[in-house]
């Protein structure tokens, strides 16, 4: 009931850009993402500094991802500009693509700057040992969608980055509507 978009059937992201005009974008972007990150050109870019605080855990099934969401005063600079951690949520699959190829699972870090420019840090995990926070995560996420829960629980958002910090960038879009195309993707 009240649905307006999903991931398949009317609902699927064929049909986000007719399901509600506010997600027009959807359908004739120019910047959509996700991409396939292919062939690509070497740059000389400043390094990401990322300031990423433990906090307590609150996690929030919104009917269509996990999504952590982080107390104020996790960072990141990008470009010499400050952007507040939002939330991370989960993909999976992954929704990027690397040469054609998917991961397991992509975890995206939503940051927003004073201006109310977006950027987002993505990380790609692979299948392997289980992960402490990730289990930490799934062990207290709820099953019902709109649900929340809160617990003394301590996540470290930075336990989920890889320690090589090579990276793609490029701007894109939000990847679920309304498909804005004001995302600074890393």
């Amino acid at each position: 009931g009240g649905q307006s978009w999903g991931y398949e059937g009317e609902y699927g992201p064929e049909r986000w850009g007719a399901v509600s005009p506010a997600n027009i974008t959807c359908s004739i972007g120019r910047q959509q993402s996700p991409i396939d990150l292919r062939n690509p050109i070497p740059a000389e870019l400043s390094d990401i500094q990322v300031h990423f605080r433990p906090s307590k855990l609150e996690v929030l099934n919104n009917g269509h991802t996990i999504e952590v969401v982080v107390p104020k005063g996790s960072f990141m600079v990008l470009d010499g500009m400050r952007y507040e951690l939002l939330q991370f949520h989960f993909h999976h699959p992954s929704e990027h693509l690397v040469e054609g190829s998917s991961f397991p699972m992509e975890a995206h870090f939503v940051h927003k700057s004073a201006k109310g420019d977006l950027a987002v840090l993505g990380a790609f995990i692979a299948a392997g040992e289980e992960h402490p926070m990730l289990k930490r995560v799934w062990d207290r996420m709820p099953m019902e969608g709109g649900k929340t829960v809160r617990d003394a629980t301590i996540v470290r958002p930075s336990d989920l980055l890889p320690d090589d910090h090579e990276h793609f960038r490029y701007a894109g879009s939000l990847t679920t509507p309304p498909c804005s195309e004001i995302v600074s993707w890393i």
